[in-house]
C-alpha cells in the first residue's frame, strides 16, 4: 500500500487487517519500487498523488517494467486524472475513490484479485 499521508496508510492497513490480508505500507513511489525489488506482492493499493519523489503513475510504470503482470488498485481523493486513467490503461484494475468504505475496499480487492 502506498500512501503519503500517515493517517491514510495506518487507516489502510487496519481494514486490510481487519479483511484478513497482511498490509506492507511505504510513503513513496521509490519505497514501493524498492519493496517490489525484494519482495512479491498479491495486489498494490496505490495513491495517485504522492508528495516526495515519483507519483503514482510513475511508480506503476517503474513497477511494471520489474513485474509487468503486477495488479493494483488505485486510491485518489481525486477524481479523474490524466496519470490515473493512464495507469488504468498500464493494467490498473479498479478506482476507489477517498474517502473509502470497509466494503469498497473489500469489493475493489476481490474484483481485482478474480480477474
Amino acid at each position: 500500500m502506498v500512501d503519503d499521508e500517515p493517517l491514510q496508510r495506518k487507516l489502510l492497513c487496519e481494514i486490510l487487517n481487519t479483511l484478513g490480508y497482511s498490509p506492507v505500507a511505504v510513503q513513496s513511489g521509490d519505497e514501493a519500487v524498492a519493496c517490489v525489488q525484494t519482495q512479491s506482492f498479491d495486489l498494490i493499493l496505490l495513491d495517485m498523488i504522492l508528495s516526495h519523489g515519483i507519483n503514482g503513475r510513475q511508480t506503476y510504470e517503474r513497477i511494471l517494467e520489474m513485474v509487468p503482470r503486477q495488479r493494483a488498485i488505485i486510491i485518489s481523493g481525486y477524481t479523474e486524472t490524466e496519470d490515473m486513467a493512464a495507469a488504468m490503461g498500464m493494467g490498473a484494475g479498479g478506482f476507489i475513490q477517498k474517502p473509502y468504505t470497509i466494503d469498497k475496499i473489500r469489493q475493489a480487492i476481490e474484483t481485482e484479485l478474480s480477474r
